[in-house]
């Protein structure tokens, strides 16, 4: 598989993911927002959860790959799991209790999904 192929195939598989733990956060009553996409190949890197006035940022990072909760390079970071297969590393759970009392509103930005 050439570079390109798998990249895009890594981007595809991590959105699926994503959109995955979505469905799972939204049955627990969370909101959960992200950027528009405007195509139908456009994929999502990461989500924006809210619950109780509460919020955090789910998402995936490429260089290193990595997931992480919080910030790509501050937060709670958990490299692939598997070897060719990019799962997620957290737990629902994990992902709610790490929601921090939102301070600011940036929702102009985002869609709910």
């Amino acid at each position: 598989m050439d570079y390109l192929t798998a990249y895009r195939k890594r981007k595809e598989n991590n959105h699926n993911v994503l959109m995955s733990v979505a469905e799972q956060l939204k049955a627990e009553g969370c909101k959960v927002y992200s950027t528009k996409c405007n195509k139908p190949r456009d994929t999502r890197e990461y989500i924006i959860v809210e619950k109780d006035g509460k919020r955090n940022i789910v998402g995936f990072s490429e260089v290193p790959y990595r997931w992480y909760i919080g910030s790509s390079y501050s937060g709670k970071i958990a490299g692939l799991v598997g070897e060719d297969i990019y799962g997620f590393p957290f737990t629902v759970d994990e992902i709610i209790k790490s929601l921090v009392p939102i301070t600011e509103k940036r929702d102009w930005f985002y869609v709910e999904i």
